[in-house]
């Protein structure tokens, strides 16, 4: 999702900061687990995380997590969203696209 660098990101729903570092394919990244639907969101590629911001971190819905960059392998300030419905950890074998649940929240 293209946005200027430093665009606030905020927890697509209640939950906690389960891992978060560097990575040279995603630069700096974060993962939330949702309290409610066990889904794993990963936010790749910022310029920042919010303060106050580590792993075991509870966040709330809406909650300032990090900001829009284009660390690791990007050429632009953008938002890398990763979905993993269901996981409750952190499992790329369950990637799925974050379009249609997007589009749900958005509606």
């Amino acid at each position: 999702i293209n946005a200027p660098e430093g665009t606030r990101l905020v927890a697509m729903e209640q939950g906690v900061v389960i891992q978060m570092g560097w990575h040279w394919l995603g630069g700096n990244g974060i993962y939330v687990r949702g309290d409610v639907t066990e889904d794993v969101y990963y936010y790749a590629h910022l310029s920042a995380y919010a303060e106050g911001i580590a792993v075991g971190t509870p966040v709330l819905a809406g909650q300032l997590v990090g900001y829009v960059g284009d660390t690791g392998n990007s050429d632009v300030p953008h938002l890398h969203l990763g979905w993993m419905p269901g996981t409750g950890r952190v499992d790329l074998d369950s990637l799925s696209d974050a379009y249609p649940m997007l589009v749900e929240l958005c509606l």
